[in-house]
């Protein structure tokens, strides 16, 4: 059982990880709309950086991924490894999915709702206490 002064330490380190993995989850979103809308354009492209430095999607997501750290990075200050970690790549995962399904059309299959239940379960195996 948890001391009194070590619960609502861990229910701030979750709940850090939570909003980690949430940021990442948008920041994916944003990458994928950014790498849709680069098209053929090369990497080393001056007219792809000029683009890319110029959107407003990319701004987005790097402030999502700069958050998004600065969470994470509270979150294994405030927990366990053992705890966040999980909890925020299944937040992560599932945030993924569910945008993916609802603003790119994506199909959930029976497999990925498997891959989901499996990655929950693991999470929540992983933060009990032995």
């Amino acid at each position: 059982m948890l001391e009194k002064e070590e619960k609502p330490q861990k229910i701030l380190a979750v709940s850090l990880a939570i909003f980690s993995g949430c940021l990442f989850a948008i920041a994916a979103t944003f990458g994928k709309i950014v790498a849709g809308a680069s098209g053929t354009l090369s990497i080393i492209s001056l007219g792809l950086w000029i683009s890319l430095l110029t959107s407003l999607t990319f701004w987005g997501m790097i402030i999502a991924v700069i958050f998004g750290s600065i969470f994470w990075i509270w979150a294994l200050k405030e927990g366990r490894v053992s705890i966040v970690g999980p909890v925020q790549s299944g937040i992560m995962i599932a945030a993924s999915v569910i945008i993916g399904i609802t603003y790119f059309n994506e199909i959930l299959t029976v497999p990925k709702i498997g891959a989901i239940l499996i990655i929950s379960l693991g999470g929540v195996i992983l933060s009990r206490r032995p």
